[in-house]
C-alpha cells in the first residue's frame, strides 16, 4: 500500500515516525503530544502497519505451472488450510499427501 501524499498525510507521517522514535507506547505518546489514539492508529494502518505496530509484509505470489493431464483421484481425505498470514498447509494422510505431491510434479515418479 503506498503512502498518501496529501499535506495532512505528511503531517501524520511525521507523527507516526516520531511515535516510533519515541520508544513510548501508543497511549503514552498520544497523551504526551495531545493526539487522539484512534487517529494515530488510523494513520499507522494507512501507512501499512498493523495495530500491533509491525509493518505488514508484502504478499508474495508463487508461480504455479498448470499441466493438462487427466485427473487422478486421491482416495484419502486431504484438507488445504490457508492461514490469514499467508501460510499454507496440506493436512491429511501422509500417503495421500505424498501422492498429491507426486501428481503435482514435486516428487520422484
Amino acid at each position: 500500500m503506498g503512502a498518501p501524499s496529501s499535506k495532512r498525510a505528511k503531517h501524520w507521517k511525521k507523527h507516526v515516525d516520531a511515535f516510533h522514535a519515541s520508544g513510548l507506547s501508543q497511549g503514552e505518546y498520544c497523551r504526551k503530544f495531545d493526539v487522539k489514539q484512534p487517529t494515530l492508529r488510523y494513520w499507522r494502518l494507512k501507512f501499512g502497519e498493523n495495530p500491533g505496530g509491525t509493518t505488514r509484509k508484502p504478499i508474495q505470489l508463487v508461480p504455479i505451472a498448470v499441466v493438462d493431464q487427466p485427473v487422478q483421484r486421491v482416495d484419502a481425505s486431504l484438507r488445504l488450510v490457508i492461514e490469514r498470514a499467508g501460510a499454507v498447509e496440506v493436512r491429511g494422510d501422509l500417503g495421500a499427501i505424498a501422492e498429491l505431491v507426486r501428481m503435482l510434479g514435486g516428487g520422484a515418479k
